[in-house]
């Protein structure tokens, strides 16, 4: 099936990731410094990411704005997570609220300097980068700081257990069952059977995390935080989906062969995160 096409690649490439990802696992679980190192590790994947979304979201800007465009941009993603980390590793006490104050008045620079330009620009800045703000900026300030928390690492084995669960199975269900499209103007491959088929995957996941990491706490409970975790997956894949068809790219970057860029791969854990960080 053409869906399957680069089903290899994909393989070859989650084969090292999700080894990398276990080992990053186990040293965050019984050490401080692997707990530093999977932040670090997650700071690095959201710069990238961050870089992927300004390089294709600026690609129609003339020469002369596209230094300024970039910068901001990039700076409204990443001065969140940075600062959240950082308040962590020194002494816990920068609040994340802060952190995500800064990132808004970011934006709020942008939409200035954009709105002394042409209208198209500023329709373009509050159209896409207020949904990268929000997928990427605010929600990658909770996914990194999700290792320098109480039982982080179970939190983060949560996180992207449900939402890999989710991914594969509506790949899968979806090509195999297909029917009606789920969001054809935002991504024409997703269907209904698709995302069913997510949801029941991320539900039996965390069935089984449950009984391995969380026994002493409700099943009922764990159950609509998998169930929820899916659907913030789901959304966040709209979101990225959304960037891409405005800026008519077919992935966010090339790093992963197979997969695209960071950003494809990291959508639905960075959509999830903050889930995982107020309701466990």
């Amino acid at each position: 099936m053409a869906r399957y096409k680069d089903l290899k690649s994909r393989t070859v490439t989650a084969i090292p990731l999700i080894g990398g990802f276990a080992a990053l696992l186990i040293g965050a679980a019984y050490s401080t410094w692997g707990t530093i190192l999977m932040a670090v590790v997650g700071i690095v994947a959201l710069l990238i990411a961050a870089y992927e979304y300004t390089d294709f979201s600026t690609r129609e800007l003339e020469k002369r704005d596209v230094l300024v465009s970039r910068l901001l941009r990039f700076l409204m993603l990443t001065v969140a997570p940075l600062l959240v980390v950082g308040g962590f590793i020194a002494n816990h006490t920068l609040p994340l609220g802060l952190s995500i104050t800064i990132a808004v008045l970011t934006f709020g620079c942008g939409l200035f300097l954009a709105g002394r330009t042409e209208l198209f620009f500023v329709r373009d800045y509050v159209q896409t980068t207020s949904v990268a703000l929000i997928h990427v900026g605010i929600c990658g300030a909770f996914l990194v700081s999700l290792p320098l928390v109480p039982e982080g690492a179970s939190r983060l084995l949560v996180l992207v257990a449900v939402v890999a669960a989710n991914d594969i199975a509506a790949y899968f269900g979806g090509s195999r069952l297909k029917g009606p499209k789920f969001a054809p103007a935002l991504s024409p491959n997703k269907t209904i059977s698709g995302s069913i088929c997510g949801f029941i995957a991320g539900a039996l996941v965390i069935v089984g995390l449950h009984y391995i990491i969380r026994p002493t706490t409700s099943l009922v409970w764990d159950i609509v935080l998998g169930l929820v975790v899916v659907f913030a997956a789901q959304l966040g894949d709209l979101s990225k989906s959304y960037l891409k068809r405005i800026h008519g790219v077919k992935d966010t970057g090339a790093i992963l062969p197979g997969h695209g860029g960071i950003l494809d791969r990291i959508d639905g854990i960075l959509a999830g995160a903050p889930f995982l960080f107020f309701w466990w």
